[in-house]
């Protein structure tokens, strides 16, 4: 009796694909956690191109595994495993194996944005540093007499100067 079950062994095969396509987009997320802490511009900006071919990469392995899926009739269920051959109530290998890479790149998911957040923190609170210094360098905007601020029919400059000479 032959069984109506899907063959996931060309899942599994893409779904290793995408698991360690992933796992070296670990690998670059970390390399570049390196660089930005070494100041490593250059690391940074090659990294920068070999990350985006990894992500491209990644898009076309989950379209080859969207477009199979839906070949083969997939119901956007995770694939069941269903005994195997000769209905001896053996799961399926494959289906088991399946669902495991799913799990796995789940986790991989949620470590790279997790890697993915941690850099850009740090990449902002550089920048905010940056830009202070530069407003220290910066010279500071001179009022016109014309245009000073007043406080109670004062110029706040003078009501400053006359509570700094009496204290």
């Amino acid at each position: 009796m032959k069984t109506n079950r899907l063959d996931c062994r060309p899942l599994v095969n893409m779904l290793r694909s995408e698991k360690s396509g992933y796992e070296r987009l670990i690998e670059l997320l970390n390399q570049e956690w390196t660089c930005l802490k070494r100041r490593d511009i250059t690391g940074l900006i090659s990294l920068t191109r070999i990350k985006e071919d990894r992500i491209l990469e990644m898009k076309e392995i989950r379209g080859k595994i969207r477009e199979w899926l839906e070949a083969a009739g997939w119901d956007g269920q995770t694939p069941k495993a269903e005994p195997g051959p000769g209905g001896n109530g053996a799961p399926d290998r494959d289906a088991l194996l399946a669902n495991e890479l799913q799990r796995t790149i789940g986790r991989l998911k949620k470590e790279i944005f997790s890697l993915n957040e941690r850099n850009k923190r740090y990449i902002e609170e550089t920048l905010k540093i940056v830009e202070h210094f530069f407003s220290l360098l910066a010279l500071p905007e001179e009022t016109p007499a014309a245009y000073m601020r007043y406080e109670n029919g004062r110029s706040a400059q003078g009501a400053r100067a006359l509570i700094s000479r009496r204290l």
